[in-house]
């Protein structure tokens, strides 16, 4: 991480780091992270989202550069964080818990050179107002930093001539130019200091070096002079200083000073343009050259309204062009150009003109098999024949690949009606645009469909079960735990959720296995009451990624294809075995065929989807109805397989649309059907417990011996019915060292070691 640099600090103070590049720099469109942590006198942490109690009161971010040419980068002005009128901006992208904010650069325009990140904090202490500027520079395509020469201001990059002139206390006015560009607007005029600071470093050699009247000037620059020269030392204002030097310094009255930009148009898009797809073109013309050695740049501004309250800015360099991409859909923005001159204040800027951006359609992908699609468009008139929605058979035809292959053999809604279409049998009256259909194809086909952008927040109602959900959003949505981005609105009434793959979520148990949430795809949705859905808005800031591995992709066993069904099964503990992250559990019918595969998580958690059996093919393809699940573990570690057994009073079965949550247990196996599980834990320092299954009723002591075959604790002794048990040894008023716990019964006797450290 990049560290941080303090500006100026008394009684608040920051920590602020940048990500490292990949590679030693960034390039235009890239993003990172930066992560600011504000402290009191005391260093304590100060939360943005606290600052009624803690006297904060401003935070605002803003990137400036390229240094070299004091250009200004997408400053992020306009998304304060904390201001006092308005207090915490939570839509800002920055996590008030992790300090962490996303910064994104221009794709587009972005000149090579040394950039900084800054944010000015200011808090109220001690019936005072206090400010700091924490900062800290990175490179955009250039390892090393660029070092900085004034164009238009003063340089201030001699250590010998300027020693903390400043309110700010800094020894290095390179500094400076972090805030006091042409582009913000705080003048150099608040900068004060005397020619006497010159005078005492014996400061030698021409003033012009630093400073300059204007670009291709070589005179004193009279305005830097009266505003930063109070006394020089003759007794008399600086302002009186033409008097004697009157052919050196340069004095705008009577002589030539450069000319402001000259206006120029917009081009293209036309002004209320309605643009099909991204990225947008934006494109100008020239602003006319208006003296020798101009350098004019521009600035494109994109808003939401006419007046530009609320906008975002786009540094096009000198290019009269922009490409802008990742905007809203089916949305009016408004655009306007303003064009810089480097060599001086001036700026010009050009008509407001607005445009709108439509989607081209939606490219929906089928794979060979079983798939779960959805709409986010509304499609184009042609397919439909009622008011209520499109048509399902011409939506289906649209897949044909030519007059003899129509690659489609089913197409099914959440009721259970369906459209067969070599047999020209229909009962789906329509497409319900609200709902996600089921659809199996024999061949991998692509579509685009063309219509017109259904919201992302549109209303989407669930009854109480199950639901077949489309998914509208053009962004994805995250559905990992604890967040549940993807449901979020009605997280509390869900009770479990289903893609294509059967991976799923359970937000009680606060596990999922699923891949975020996206375009194209329809969703299984079991609630407890009737809700209406809308999905969330995409997020301003990308603080975090998932990196977790959602799938092992070279694990022991492959997912089975999915079919028309499934069932969920979630195993929590397999007690006497502690599975790791890479291991998996494999579910197997009466005939050892692998019809389900999950993968253990971080957390020791594995979720499975129990495939049924396909009744529109011959074999026999997955689980019938009411068939035990068989379970098997693979230990990624030691590479072996390990058979498990369900530990539930009740026979784990296959349940179209059932969640079983179980424990299991490491298989003892026996030709009388008697199972025993290995202790757990193993070694223990006070606890441990062992669990059994009876095939039937029968005489069962359990106990506890130590190594000279002295009996020191009895867990179980009497006839228990057929069923699942468990026997827990309390040791805590034992000694250390080796024991034995011992299962008998009339029929099946088990022994084994267990170790008690203390």
């Amino acid at each position: 991480m990049f560290s941080t640099q303090t500006l100026f600090a008394q009684g608040v103070t920051a920590d602020l780091q940048i990500a490292n590049p990949d590679g030693g720099h960034y390039d235009s469109g890239d993003s990172f992270i930066a992560t600011l942590l504000i402290f009191d006198e005391d260093g304590n942490n100060l939360r943005i989202d606290q600052f009624e109690d803690n006297g904060l009161r401003v935070l605002e971010l803003w990137v400036s550069g390229p240094r070299h040419n004091y250009n200004s980068v997408g400053r992020y002005v306009e998304f304060v964080i904390l201001s006092t009128r308005n207090g915490f901006n939570g839509n800002s992208g920055f996590d008030p818990e992790t300090g962490e904010i996303e910064i994104e650069l221009p794709r587009n325009g972005l000149e090579n050179g040394t950039y900084t990140v800054i944010f000015e904090i200011e808090r109220q202490f001690q019936n005072g107002i206090l400010n700091i500027f924490p900062y800290a520079d990175f490179q955009v395509g250039q390892d090393e930093p660029t070092i900085t020469n004034s164009i238009r201001y003063l340089s201030c990059n001699s250590d010998d001539c300027h020693e903390a002139p400043s309110q700010h206390n800094t020894d290095d006015l390179t500094n400076c130019i972090i805030c006091h560009t042409h582009d913000y607007n705080f003048p150099w005029d608040d900068i004060m200091h005397s020619l006497r600071e010159h005078q005492d470093n014996d400061v030698e050699g021409d003033c012009t070096d630093c400073h300059r009247a204007n670009a291709d000037i070589d005179k004193y620059g009279f305005t830097a002079c009266t505003s930063c020269h109070r006394d020089t030392g003759h007794g008399h204002p600086y302002a009186n200083c033409n008097d004697c030097h009157w052919g050196e310094i340069y004095r705008w009255m009577n002589e030539f000073t450069p000319s402001s930009p000259r206006a120029f148009d917009l081009v293209s898009p036309d002004n209320r343009d309605e643009i099909e797809g991204q990225p947008v073109s934006l494109s100008w013309e020239e602003s006319p050259n208006n003296d020798e050695g101009d350098i004019i740049t521009y600035e494109v501004k994109l808003g939401l309204d006419s007046r530009f309250r609320n906008y975002v800015t786009f540094d096009a360099g000198e290019s009269t062009s922009i490409d802008i991409d990742g905007i809203d859909y089916n949305r009016n923005y408004y655009w306007r150009v303003r064009a810089s001159d480097l060599n001086q204040l001036g700026r010009n800027s050009s008509q407001n003109w607005r445009f709108s951006v439509v989607v081209p359609g939606q490219t929906i992908a089928f794979r060979n098999g079983w798939n779960l699609i959805s709409f986010n468009i509304s499609p184009v008139e042609e397919f439909w024949t009622i008011e209520d929605g499109p048509d399902v058979e011409l939506i289906v035809e649209q897949l044909r690949i030519d007059e003899d292959n129509l690659p489609v053999e089913i197409v099914k809604d959440e009721l259970g009606r369906f459209f067969v279409p070599e047999f020209g049998f229909n009962s789906i009256p329509y497409w319900n645009l609200e709902d996600g259909y089921q659809v199996k194809t024999t061949a991998e086909i692509e579509s685009t469909f063309e219509g017109s952008l259904i919201p992302a927040d549109t209303d989407i109602p669930l009854g109480a079960g199950w639901n077949l959900i489309p998914y509208y959003p053009l962004y994805d949505l995250m559905a990992e735990a604890p967040d549940f981005d993807a449901l979020a609105p009605i997280i509390d009434h869900v009770r479990i959720a289903k893609d294509i793959e059967g991976n799923f979520l359970m937000p009680e148990l606060e596990f999922s296995n699923m891949l975020p949430w996206s375009p194209g795809n329809a969703y299984q949705v079991y609630v407890d009451a009737d809700v209406v859905l809308n999905y969330a808005r995409e997020r301003n800031a990308v603080a975090s990624f998932s990196t977790l591995e959602k799938e092992n992709k070279s694990g022991h066993w492959r997912s089975p294809s999915p079919t028309d069904e499934n069932m969920s099964l979630l195993v929590k503990e397999i007690n006497g075995l502690t599975p790791q992250l890479g291991d998996q559990i494999a579910v197997v019918n009466k005939i050892g065929r692998i019809v389900g595969v999950g993968n253990v998580d971080e957390k020791g958690l594995c979720g499975i989807s129990v495939w049924g059996d396909d009744k529109s093919t011959k074999p026999v393809d997955g689980m019938l109805k009411g068939e035990l699940l068989g379970l098997k573990l693979w230990d990624s570690d030691k590479n072996i397989v390990i058979n498990l057994k369900a530990l539930s009073k009740k026979k784990v079965i296959y349940v179209k649309d059932s969640f079983v949550v179980i424990n299991a247990i490491a298989k003892v196996e026996n030709s009388r059907g008697y199972f025993v599980s290995p202790a757990y834990q193993n070694p223990f320092n006070a606890v441990t417990k062992i669990d059994y299954l009876l095939p039937e009723a029968t005489n069962v002591t359990v106990s506890v011996c130590d190594i000279n075959g002295k009996t020191v604790a009895t867990l179980q002794d009497g006839v228990l019915k057929a069923g699942s048990y468990n026997s827990v040894w309390d040791a805590r008023s034992s000694a250390s060292g080796l024991y034995f716990v011992r299962f008998e019964s009339d029929l099946f006797n088990h022994a084994q070691k267990v170790m008690l450290l203390k």
